[in-house]
């Protein structure tokens, strides 16, 4: 796919299919998502705290992950 892993030049695969972020700033929501894919799930916590970041992760199974912001309004079933 089209997001490369700058350490491997290889595509990314941290065992995501696709992130979500949600932030006030959109250009900070694109490249965080980015970001959070390249990185995987647990990696990407402190990065979506210092933007003060909520995000979707879907891991390849389909299994839905979702921050402690969007706990309360996002329904996963």
């Amino acid at each position: 796919h089209h997001i490369i892993d700058r350490n491997t030049g290889m595509p990314a695969d941290a065992g995501l299919a696709s992130v979500t972020v949600v932030c006030e700033n959109g250009l900070y929501s694109d490249a965080l998502s980015t970001a959070c894919f390249v990185l995987g799930y647990e990696a990407s916590i402190a990065l979506l705290d210092k933007y003060n970041a909520e995000a979707v992760f879907v891991d390849k199974d389909n299994n839905i992950i979702l921050t402690d912001g969007l706990t309360d309004i996002f329904v996963t079933e």
